[in-house]
């Protein structure tokens, strides 16, 4: 039967045996049982001598179980690990540029699929061996191919694209960091969110109102709405050639809203939002 295993009938004592012994029978074994006791039971209906030092020779070898019945025929995979280029394929890199942007290009191609290899291997590059994308298209191209990949994409989209400027990558365009900030904001990962702008900043990329209404709802998100009022009067300040869209000033009325702060929402509405912000509520 399916799931039964089965113990040979245990031999007769040495001095016994003649031609007319019976041949040897399989019996069920007993799951639940120890291998002593089914070995005694084996033994009690045959009228040989039972003890618990003939289980080990005389059990067969467990079966696989029904739930995994290929375990033993399927072969162990390796553990994965980053292919780190040897010392002197680095050398070779950074000494001749145009290596390193064949490699970049490659890469970035449509036909090259990021396997976990490349994309550990891709990943070191900037971050480990200071050795940056040659191009802001190039980048913008490799950008895309990590946030395709799921579920982690934009942390690694944003690391990349940080540890490519730190290595003096030329910087893509202000949409290219509005596509990795929106991920991170809707997910409320601040620090990083924090981390990417600062970049963006170091690299003189002007954000533009998408990039302040990204930042205003993430902070609204993560509850630190005090924040976002002062980043929303920072953009209708004087000194500012970024002025905030209604969707933006919206997002912060919602913010105080939802943290209990109903009277100042009403407030900010009333007084603030057009004469500061240039806005009528809709």
């Amino acid at each position: 039967a399916a799931g039964r295993h089965l113990v040979p009938f245990p031999s007769p004592p040495p001095g016994e045996l003649t031609g007319s012994s019976p041949p040897r029978r399989l019996l069920p074994f007993r799951p639940g049982a120890s291998a002593s006791n089914n070995v005694r039971s084996q033994a009690s209906r045959s009228g040989a001598p039972s003890t618990a030092s003939t289980a080990p020779r005389l059990l067969l070898r467990r079966l696989p179980t029904r739930s995994h019945p290929f375990r033993r025929l399927r072969p162990r995979r390796p553990p994965l690990r980053a292919h780190t280029p040897s010392a002197s394929a680095l050398s070779l890199l950074r000494d001749t540029p145009s290596l390193s942007a064949e490699l970049y290009s490659t890469l970035a191609a449509p036909s090259h699929a990021l396997t976990p290899a490349s994309l550990a291997l891709l990943l070191s590059l900037p971050s480990c061996h200071r050795l940056p994308p040659p191009s802001a298209p190039i980048l913008s191209a490799l950008l895309s191919k990590i946030l395709a990949r799921r579920p982690s994409s934009p942390v690694q989209a944003a690391g990349f694209l940080c540890a490519s400027l730190a290595a003096g990558a030329p910087p893509p365009e202000t949409s290219v960091f509005n596509k990795l900030l929106a991920p991170l904001a809707r997910a409320g990962d601040l620090p990083r969110m924090t981390q990417l702008f600062s970049s963006m900043r170091a690299a003189t990329v002007r954000p533009d109102a998408v990039t302040y209404g990204i930042l205003v709802n993430g902070l609204c998100k993560s509850g630190r709405v005090g924040d976002a009022l002062r980043m929303l009067d920072g953009m209708s300040g004087s000194d500012s050639d970024v002025r905030p869209d209604v969707v933006t000033v919206n997002t912060v009325v919602n913010g105080l809203c939802k943290s209990g702060r109903v009277q100042e929402a009403v407030t900010f509405v009333e007084e603030r939002m057009r004469s500061v912000h240039g806005h009528a509520p809709d």
